[in-house]
């Protein structure tokens, strides 16, 4: 695969994203947060596991494929899409709500 990197503005008529079949679209907070040309093969395949775009991504969620593309690369481990989906369904934590009953005392229930 061969990558050409070149930028252009986008026409002053287009009102949405609408890249060409070999075009890709890229917002500059994307690069803030940490995104890097080119991307590494297991981070595509996140994004065809997801269905998502490049230009469908927010500036956080680079943030937790660069944590999940650290962890497998300082672990030694093969990154990948299933592997990215294991990682952050898994990492799901339930929050506990503290609700106060009129005799001051507390009781948990979730939300």
């Amino acid at each position: 695969m061969s990558w050409r990197l070149a930028s252009r503005a986008p026409p002053s008529d287009e009102t949405s994203a609408k890249p060409k079949p070999d075009e890709v679209i890229v917002f500059h907070d994307f690069f803030t947060a940490g995104l890097r040309l080119p991307l590494d093969p297991a981070i595509v395949a996140v994004f065809k596991l997801s269905g998502v775009f490049l230009h469908q991504m927010t500036p956080t969620s680079f943030l937790r494929l660069n944590l999940y593309m650290w962890l497998t690369k300082t672990c030694r481990l093969t990154p990948s899409a299933e592997g990215f989906a294991c990682v952050f369904r898994y990492h799901f934590q339930l929050k506990t709500v503290l609700m106060h009953a009129g005799d001051d005392e507390g009781s948990e229930a979730e939300p």
